[in-house]
């Protein structure tokens, strides 16, 4: 038997060393909260809650708030080792993806030091090494060419996320360009629903020979008459991503047509939902890859975990390279992209390795 002694929350800034540039916005730093939850046991258990008030509504404050003063008092009784009765113990409160994502992966990361396994091995052990996906932010196009030319040679990373939704023209040119300099690369596109339905349907009408995967998010999700449309003339897979924060969303864009293929992101779904979104989406078929919610190494390990998991979240490149857009990291240990793979951790839980003296340093609350 595990229960929760007393839980941390430690918001932090660290700041990018470029911006990350997207159709809804641009972002400068990183403005997380460190959650580290202490057991009877004397097992610390870790995570990362990424702050996005412009896509979920939460806050470093918000998220605070929502795991000491919401969800600590529903697991005060509960065995950590239940892990259904955990997520039912907090499913009382609407909302707060991230704050409830980061109490579940610290409560696996915990499970795993108790059990003496990886979580990667608790969730499925499926393999111990996953292909990196990279994503280019908006910049000029030829930049964006360049950027992704750069990964490929450093890391050998071949499958990029290209981020659009801008001024469409400038947006199918940056494409273009980015074939042309890596014509074998596996290339996907996140319009963040910057386009309209008809503004995704001449984009994918005028990259049709470009050999793209999928398009993520291409266009409103609630403009579902659009997205139908786009479903029936794209000849692509349409991703879903922040239209799919939950199990119950997924299962609905799936069902209505809206969405052909599913973005899991550990940091919005924990481990536990996520493992639920997986099994709905093999079941019916549906792909899914694992994505990146600007992630820090610690976010990152959790996303490394989940994607080795599972055959299912294995078939496609996961997004795990934002960490090396951030000026400093809290993790203390580098993560090795070689030859456009990183391998899991075999240690224990996440394998997370915190400095004390970043996370003093950057930390904003004191």
């Amino acid at each position: 038997m595990m229960k929760i002694r007393k839980i941390e929350t430690i918001p932090y800034r660290i700041p990018y060393t470029r911006p990350l540039s997207f159709a809804t916005g641009t972002i400068t730093a990183v403005e997380n909260v460190f959650v580290r939850i202490h057991t009877d046991e004397g097992i610390v258990g870790e995570a990362d809650a990424p702050a996005r008030p412009y896509i979920y509504g939460e806050s470093q404050q918000s998220i605070i708030t929502a795991i000491n003063q919401w969800f600590l008092p529903s697991l005060n009784d509960i065995d950590l080792l239940d892990n259904e009765k955990v997520g039912h113990a907090m499913a009382w409160v609407t909302d707060n993806p991230a704050a409830r994502a980061a109490v579940d992966l610290a409560i696996w990361d915990a499970t795993g030091k108790y059990r003496q396994m990886s979580c990667g091995q608790l969730l499925g052990g499926w393999c111990d090494e996953i292909r990196v996906s990279h994503m280019i932010g908006h910049d000029l196009p030829p930049k964006m060419a360049e950027s992704a030319v750069s990964m490929a040679e450093k890391y050998g990373i071949n499958t990029f996320k290209v981020k659009t939704g801008t001024a469409l023209q400038t947006d199918i040119l940056a494409c273009k360009l980015i074939r042309k300099a890596l014509p074998e690369a596996n290339l996907y596109l996140d319009a963040n629903h910057g386009w309209s339905s008809a503004e995704a349907i001449a984009a994918g009408l005028a990259l049709k020979d470009e050999g793209f995967l999928f398009f993520e998010e291409p266009s409103p999700a609630a403009d579902r008459i659009g997205r139908r449309r786009l479903n029936q003339h794209l000849g692509l897979p349409v991703c879903g991503d922040e239209s799919c924060r939950s199990l119950e969303e997924v299962g609905r864009e799936i069902s209505d047509n809206i969405a052909s293929m599913i973005c899991i992101k550990t940091a919005r779904t924990g481990f536990s939902e996520s493992r639920k979104i997986a099994a709905l989406c093999e079941g019916l078929n549906v792909p899914v890859y694992v994505g990146n919610q600007g992630d820090t190494k610690t976010g990152t390990l959790a996303n490394i975990h989940f994607a080795c998991s599972l055959r299912h979240t294995s078939l496609y490149a996961a997004e795990l390279t934002n960490f090396l857009d951030i000026a400093d990291d809290l993790h203390a240990e580098d993560i090795p992209i070689v030859a456009g793979k990183i391998k899991r951790p075999a240690t224990a839980g996440m394998g997370i390795s915190i400095d004390p003296g970043k996370l003093s340093y950057y930390r904003c609350d004191k």
